[in-house]
C-alpha cells in the first residue's frame, strides 16, 4: 500500500484530521517521523467521473499528450501533474504550498495554518474593504507571477481555493487543474479566474476594475 510505503520512508508518520473532502480526493493534516506537520492529499481512485471530467486537461497538456488507458495510471499521472503545477509555482515566488513528495495518488505539501490548525479561505472569513482590498491586490499579484513566470493558469481560481493566513496574506490552493500557456484552454481559464475574482472581490466592496484591463495587466500587456 502506498501510504506504508510513505511511512516506510519516514515521509509520513500519521495522518489526523481531513483539512478539506471532495468527491475526487481527500486533505489530511499529517505528521512526518521528524514531527513536522504537513498535509497530504490522496486522490480517490474509485471516482467514476474523474477522468470524464479531467481527460481534456492531459490529452491536450503539450507536456503529456497522451491519457494513459488504465484510470488508476491516470489518477496517478494526475497526482504527478498536480505536483509538477506547485512545483513550477513555488520555484517562480508565486504564494502556494511547497510540494514535499508525490507518490502514485498521494501527494505532500508543506501544512497551510498553525498549530496544526489550517488557515481559513476567503469565503470563511469576515474582513474589512481595507483587508480585502489588500488581499485583492496580492491575489493579482500571484496570477501574474504565475502567468509570466512559471508559465501557468490556476484554472479553477475563486474564494473558496484562497487561504488567508493570520498575517491577513493569500495563498492560492488546488493547482490540479493549471495549465501551461500554450495549452488551448489556457485563455479560457485564465479569463474564468480572473472573472470569478473581479466578481467575487467586487461583492466584497474591493473596487477591481474592469475584468480587460486586469487581463492585460497579469499577461504584461499594460502596465
Amino acid at each position: 500500500m502506498t501510504l506504508y510505503k510513505l511511512m516506510n520512508r519516514g515521509l509520513v508518520r500519521s495522518l489526523h484530521g481531513v483539512i478539506s473532502a471532495g468527491k475526487e480526493s481527500r486533505v489530511y493534516e499529517a505528521e512526518t517521523s521528524k514531527g513536522i506537520t504537513i498535509a497530504v492529499k490522496i486522490y480517490l481512485v474509485s471516482s467514476a467521473e474523474f477522468r470524464r471530467k479531467r481527460e481534456g486537461y492531459i490529452v491536450l497538456d503539450p507536456r503529456f499528450r497522451r491519457a494513459p488507458s488504465n484510470f488508476r495510471s491516470f489518477v496517478y499521472l494526475w497526482a504527478k501533474r498536480e505536483y509538477s503545477n506547485l512545483a513550477k509555482a513555488f520555484e517562480s515566488r508565486v504564494a502556494c504550498p511547497q510540494p514535499l513528495f508525490v507518490e502514485k495518488n498521494i501527494l505532500g505539501m508543506n501544512f497551510i495554518g498553525r498549530d496544526r490548525m489550517r488557515f481559513p479561505t476567503l469565503v470563511e472569513v469576515e474582513l474589512s474593504i481595507t483587508e480585502y482590498s489588500h488581499i485583492y491586490k496580492e491575489v493579482l499579484q500571484n496570477v501574474r507571477r504565475l502567468y509570466r513566470e512559471a508559465g501557468l493558469v490556476h484554472g479553477d481560481l475563486s474564494v473558496y481555493n484562497i487561504f488567508v493566513t493570520d498575517k491577513i496574506h493569500p495563498i492560492l490552493m488546488d493547482f490540479s487543474q493549471a495549465v501551461v500557456l500554450d495549452h488551448p484552454m489556457a485563455s479560457t481559464l485564465l479569463e474564468r479566474d480572473v472573472r470569478n475574482l473581479v466578481t467575487d472581490f467586487n461583492k466584497r466592496g474591493v473596487k477591481t476594475g474592469s475584468l480587460q484591463a486586469t487581463l492585460e495587466w497579469i499577461k504584461g500587456e499594460s502596465r
